[in-house]
């Protein structure tokens, strides 16, 4: 399991379109955050937020990435030989 984070506002401050059961339709997905160095960004498109960093409202928790961006980036770096 991993931190991850799913948007509920854009940065600019506009709610989030959402479908029928009231689940967001854009930043539905949970992205994995990236905490290193100097804010929490996602690990996919590098989003700030939090902090007082920007205007959008989240969801943080503890549980699975589902973002296919974030999870081919994963995948990337695990080949990585160190």
């Amino acid at each position: 399991m991993s931190h991850v984070v799913r948007f509920l506002t854009t940065d600019d401050g506009e709610a989030v379109e959402t479908n029928e059961q009231g689940d967001p339709i854009w930043g539905s997905e949970w992205h994995l955050v990236n905490s290193f160095g100097d804010a929490h960004r996602t690990l996919c498109g590098g989003e700030v937020f939090g902090f007082g960093e920007g205007a959008a409202e989240f969801e943080d928790k503890i549980g699975k990435i589902t973002c296919d961006r974030c999870i081919e980036m994963v995948k990337f770096f695990k080949k990585v030989r160190l």
